[in-house]
């Protein structure tokens, strides 16, 4: 038996939604590289690559899902694509908030 086609427009939705963000990243990663100050520009380099990196977990979560619909397998592909997530957000939050210290730092040093 098939599975119902609202599984597997449900999985393209999914995919959709996840390249929304990985455009949202990048236009914030570009508008951070473009503002005068070193610690918005070191943030955003920091996060230029992340778009990229959603891009591809995104692709690879919905092959994955759709050939396990095809197949009528029941695992569970989450667990992998949600700790990848985690792990690429919680560096880049560390890595801008580590960037932003020092910049706090440097701003205060100099006042």
């Amino acid at each position: 038996m098939a599975p119902p086609l609202k599984s597997h427009l449900a999985n393209e939705r999914t995919f959709i939604e996840w390249v929304g963000m990985a455009i949202v990243l990048g236009t914030v990663a570009a508008a951070l590289i473009g503002v005068e100050g070193e610690a918005a520009q070191a943030m955003g380099f920091c996060l230029a690559p992340s778009p990229i990196i959603f891009l591809l977990l995104a692709l690879w979560q919905y092959q994955k899902r759709k050939t396990l619909l095809l197949t009528n397998d029941q695992q569970n592909p989450e667990m992998t694509s949600t700790t990848i997530a985690l792990i690429l957000g919680s560096v880049l939050f560390c890595t801008q908030c580590v960037v932003l210290l020092f910049d706090l730092q440097g701003t205060l040093v100099h006042v």
